[in-house]
């Protein structure tokens, strides 16, 4: 996990790439996509991930 290891743990973890994630961003945010999910934002809103990650 080299993103942690260079940003620290994430405040928060959208799933999805959707309409709330691109609403919720701040000028300040770091963004990391992974499996090439940028270049499919998705319609709806998705479920979302707010919990401790493993270490």
């Amino acid at each position: 996990m080299r993103a942690v290891r260079i940003w620290g743990e994430p405040s928060f973890i959208h799933r999805v790439n959707d309409p709330r994630m691109r609403r919720e961003l701040h000028s300040a945010d770091t963004i990391i996509f992974a499996n090439g999910h940028e270049a499919k934002p998705a319609d709806r809103n998705g479920q979302d991930l707010n919990e401790d990650l493993p270490k």
